[in-house]
């Protein structure tokens, strides 16, 4: 189940929310309020950034320092999203709605953050999520709706419109454009165009551009791991991050042992070593987060802390499919396409194919094939229940089924 915990530390000036997301990531993220960041107990009325260059047609107002904003940046940062790219999505959230995820489109089928047409959308996927009991105008479950259909929901449909207005375009695709650009006011068109896709004639481009930026400058004190790519001028190709590493050493054959070679079966085995974890209860040492209940990241990273230790290294936050994305940006970390036997293994399309959080796994042994190579990978959550008995550890996977998983590891690990 999903849900949301408030910490606010008298004094401290420190707002703590801690965010259980599908796919079983549990993450911390904090937002201080000193040197004039965002406060999440500032009102509209007592911190707004003032703008003397909005379009006269809007109707909503300038940037309200809110609460609501603080979540959805929380929210985004958590997923392993750049700040540029959280800003543009908050640009757009107040040309929709004014920040409010309770508003309903007057005279048509609009509601909440973004405005989902219908509003159906917005009940739909939070049965399907573990949020049938919450309300449809929940701030925190269309954050992370918001989130995690954020790149399954894009389209190119107005971008050759965005292209004539000379706007640098990344890979042909306007959410690569917002994955990637640097800049927040890009960011802001390329999530209007490709995400929202208002009607062109009424789409109050040049407000969602400013407050964009108005919230960039505003994001100082949350926590984003992930960064921008740098757009070279003469191709428009992301030099940094559009691919893994890819000078790394070929797949090493070989095998870690003592993960169970069977199919669905329970956690038991992992009551030896570090993380002792002998019943359903257990959460583990490493990554003891148990609030989604056994998925596939509180596997992992488990698991990898029995193979390595958990001396001079930590997990790394995000979804499953999202993690190999995200240790690139972290220091220690090494992040490719060449497996090794120990390895973290992260994914959003086939083989690890589901819902936006995506899959994450531990490679276990890796063997030739004649595609190149063949790994067993060891994964948590494999029947999707996330149930104390959802282990498997007799999967393979060949080179020429792998897509476009990426390999970890960190430097520490021997």
């Amino acid at each position: 189940m999903w849900s949301w915990k408030r910490l606010m530390v008298a004094g401290a000036g420190v707002f703590s929310v801690v965010l259980m997301c599908f796919g079983g990531v549990v993450q911390s993220a904090v937002v201080t309020t000193s040197g004039g960041a965002i406060s999440a107990s500032e009102t509209v009325s007592s911190k707004r950034v003032e703008c003397s260059h909005l379009e006269a047609n809007t109707h909503h107002e300038v940037v309200d320092v809110s609460e609501t904003a603080l979540h959805v940046a929380n929210v985004f940062a958590a997923h392993g999203y750049s700040k540029a790219a959280t800003a543009g999505v908050l640009g757009n959230l107040q040309a929709e709605s004014g920040m409010r995820a309770d508003r309903a489109e007057i005279g048509g089928g609009g509601f909440g953050l973004a405005q989902w047409t219908p509003r159906s959308k917005i009940r739909v996927w939070f049965d399907a999520h573990g949020l049938g009991n919450v309300p449809d105008s929940d701030v925190e479950g269309q954050a992370r709706m918001l989130a995690e259909t954020a790149e399954s929901s894009f389209n190119n449909v107005y971008l050759s419109q965005v292209q004539a207005e000379g706007v640098s375009i990344i890979n042909g695709s306007l959410k690569d454009t917002w994955l990637k650009t640097d800049d927040p006011q890009v960011a802001a068109i390329a999530w209007m165009a490709g995400w929202e896709r208002p009607a062109w004639a009424s789409r109050n481009e040049q407000f969602r551009r400013t407050q964009a930026m108005m919230f960039y400058q505003q994001l100082g004190s949350v926590s984003f791991t992930a960064q921008p790519g740098v757009v070279s001028s003469s191709t428009g190709r992301n030099d940094s991050c559009q691919t893994p590493d890819t000078n790394s050493n070929a797949a090493t054959v070989g095998t870690v042992g003592g993960a169970p070679q069977r199919g669905l079966s329970d956690f038991g085995w992992m009551c030896q070593g570090s993380q002792h974890i002998c019943s359903a209860s257990d959460a583990g040492v490493l990554y003891a987060h148990l609030e989604a209940g056994h998925q596939c990241v509180w596997y992992a990273w488990n698991r990898l802390a029995m193979i390595h230790g958990m001396d001079g290294w930590n997990w790394v936050r995000g979804n499953g499919g999202e993690i190999g994305r995200n240790v690139r940006n972290q220091p220690g970390w090494t992040v490719d396409m060449s497996p090794r036997p120990g390895d973290g293994v992260s994914g959003n399309s086939a083989p690890f194919s589901g819902p936006p959080p995506g899959h994450v796994a531990v490679v276990e042994e890796v063997v030739n094939d004649a595609s190149g190579w063949r790994i067993r990978i060891s994964e948590g959550n494999a029947d999707g229940s996330a149930s104390w008995n959802s282990y498997r550890g007799d999967r393979w996977i060949s080179k020429a089924q792998a897509g476009d998983i990426l390999f970890f590891r960190h430097q520490q690990w021997k």
